[in-house]
């Protein structure tokens, strides 16, 4: 193989592999963040809702993050009550802070709770299935891991 035949394979190989790298990057790009309507069209999907539960399931959304937002915002408070005794001597404070914060975050999971009870009242009797099987899947579609941020099923 001459150099000039050589130049143009390499040249050919490089071609695609900036190809490939570019797409993989844009993949990569698609699938990043979270799409805060992605999980309201799956559960309208999976449980089957006509016009009228979608209206009444927007409606209990939209309170559901209200008291997220609430509580999240409570344990942000404490957090920093909490790191500001960093340089005290004082441990009560930092049980106290820990404990609130513990409350607050029990209140939230009592909140997720209520709201996935909230959207099986919207169901009708024959979606009651499909319920079950959605409440079966909630952790891989609503993970606990990080408050706000959930990647796609």
């Amino acid at each position: 193989m001459n150099k000039i035949k050589f130049l143009q394979v390499l040249i050919v190989a490089l071609f695609f592999s900036n190809l490939l790298v570019v797409y993989y990057a844009f993949q990569l790009t698609k699938n990043r963040g979270f799409n805060p309507d992605g999980p309201k069209k799956l559960v309208i999907e999976k449980l089957h809702f006509d016009e009228q539960q979608i209206s009444a399931y927007e409606e209990l959304i939209d309170e559901h993050r209200k008291q997220i937002r609430e509580k999240n915002e409570a344990i942000r408070n404490q957090k920093l009550a909490l790191y500001q005794q960093l340089n005290s001597e004082n441990d009560s404070l930092k049980t106290i802070y820990l404990s609130g914060i513990a409350n607050l975050q029990a209140q939230v999971e009592e909140i997720h709770y209520k709201h996935f009870i909230d959207i099986k009242k919207l169901c009708k009797p024959e979606q009651l299935s499909s319920y079950e099987a959605f409440s079966k899947e909630i952790l891989k579609i609503f993970p606990s891991n990080h408050p706000g941020k959930h990647p796609k099923p």
